[in-house]
């Protein structure tokens, strides 16, 4: 009996050494192919740079802002009396110099008898001989004088043109040179209320009479180039939880500084405001 029960052992104890081998076998097998396994990688979200803003819609009323001098819309000439000797008259004012009608100018070659201002203004030139004048300026009638680029020059240019300052009072085009500088600028001679002869203007606003109505419209510093297309502009387009979709090209138009005009996206997009100031800006 006891010899039945020691066979017992004896058999599971063969028959395990029996299938180590296989057991093994397929271990090894198993940490092999654990080797060749494709290790899963979490996806990498790449998320804005700056706030998400939304593309929408607004009125945008059109302005420009310009720089230039105030100058004498009117040159005339002043005569002066006949003199023996013009030359040697002793004249006392010289050019760029404001006279007012009535004030001494000069006088005669010995010096006793006045010569008097017949005008007021600004002295542009002196002439002095048979026939003597002054060219003179008058510094009331007054324009501004400035230089407008292809895209100034274009707005005035238009049949619709109604240009305004800012508080609203007009301001008159006077005239549009023919001639261009060596940068490709044309003199415009604008007459808005006030200013100060020979004073220069900085920065002044003026609105043209047109106003985008419901325009489509961004943020200005959402907008940025890239190096491969430095003529087209980009949005950075992000999805609902801020993270990156693409780059989309758009079109820009009219913009005040703050918020541009634009085409080539649907109102409601959400776009990266950090992203241009990455790629540098404008």
């Amino acid at each position: 009996m006891r010899t039945k029960w020691l066979k017992i052992p004896l058999g599971i104890l063969i028959f395990a050494l029996l299938l180590a081998p296989i057991g093994l076998i397929y271990v090894l097998t198993n940490m092999e192919m654990l080797q060749y396994q494709e290790i899963y990688v979490p996806p990498v979200t790449i998320k804005s740079y700056g706030e998400p803003l939304p593309v929408f819609r607004m009125d945008m009323r059109e302005f420009v802002i310009i720089s230039g001098t105030y100058v004498s819309t009117e040159q005339f000439y002043m005569e002066l009396p006949r003199m023996r000797n013009a030359y040697s008259t002793r004249i006392s004012v010289n050019t760029g110099d404001y006279i007012e009608e009535g004030e001494v100018i000069g006088y005669t070659e010995d010096g006793q008898t006045e010569i008097l201002s017949t005008a007021s203004g600004v002295v542009l030139e002196i002439h002095m001989g048979d026939y003597s004048y002054f060219v003179m300026e008058n510094d009331e009638n007054i324009a501004l004088s400035c230089l407008a680029d292809k895209e100034f020059l274009r707005i005035l240019q238009r049949s619709d043109l109604a240009l305004t300052d800012a508080n609203g009072k007009p301001v008159e085009l006077l005239e549009i040179g023919r001639l261009l500088t060596s940068d490709g600028k044309t003199q415009v001679l604008l007459k808005p209320q006030g200013g100060t002869y020979g004073l220069m203007e900085e920065k002044l606003k003026l609105y043209t009479g047109r106003t985008f109505t419901n325009a489509l419209v961004i943020s200005t510093k959402c907008l940025f180039r890239l190096p491969e297309s430095p003529d087209k502009w980009y949005l950075r387009v992000l999805d609902e939880d801020g993270s990156f979709v693409e780059n989309r090209e758009v079109q820009v138009g009219f913009s005040d500084g703050e918020y541009t005009c634009i085409t080539g996206i649907e109102e409601g997009v959400l776009v990266d405001s950090g992203y241009a100031a990455v790629m540098g800006g404008e």
